[in-house]
């Protein structure tokens, strides 16, 4: 069969891909969670360690001042590709860019692109919990896939979905 299609809903007058939003909104939050690692590491490890010599304690600085720059970078990227998913116009995505370049503001924005993304995706009736949609929910995202499992079910004309067993949720048509 071919490959499956991505639901889709309408804002304002943008058609916008919900699976690529769910996607978009996991990467970057797992970003954020990642920045908090790399943060903690910094702070705990020369404590561990203890008695650094100048060196090596430079190197440290080094090695994660430039995993804290990777991750900024990383999230004004993520962050404006979460927006334009969301169906973001040309003026927000560059203040997005911009504002997200400013410290203690762009966590706000952040947040806010954020909950935009995640009405969008609660609005198809898909679970968004503290790290996104689990991988596991990504399926209800797609056309023609199971719910419960996202299992091909086009074409399938039994009333629960051969891999899984839940049942399938058939549209109802207008006169029947």
């Amino acid at each position: 069969m071919s490959e499956l299609l991505h639901k889709t809903t309408l804002v304002g007058k943008k058609l916008i891909d919900l699976y690529a939003v769910a996607v978009a909104q996991r990467q970057l939050i797992l970003l954020i969670a990642a920045s908090l690692l790399v943060q903690a590491a910094y702070l705990v490890l020369p404590r561990v360690l203890g008695g650094m010599n100048t060196d090596l304690m430079m190197v440290f600085s080094a090695v994660f001042g430039l995993a804290h720059l990777m991750i900024f970078v990383l999230s004004i990227v993520l962050c404006a590709r979460l927006a334009r998913r969301t169906g973001a116009g040309a003026v927000f995505l560059v203040l997005t860019v911009l504002i997200m370049l400013l410290p203690c503001l762009n966590l706000l924005w952040l947040l806010m692109v954020n909950g935009r993304a995640t009405r969008h995706i609660q609005a198809a009736g898909v679970r968004v919990g503290f790290f996104g949609v689990a991988k596991d929910d990504l399926a209800a995202l797609l056309e023609g896939a199971c719910a419960g499992c996202g299992y091909d079910i086009r074409g399938v004309t039994a009333a629960q979905c051969p891999e899984c067993g839940r049942v399938i949720e058939r549209p109802q048509v207008a006169g029947r």
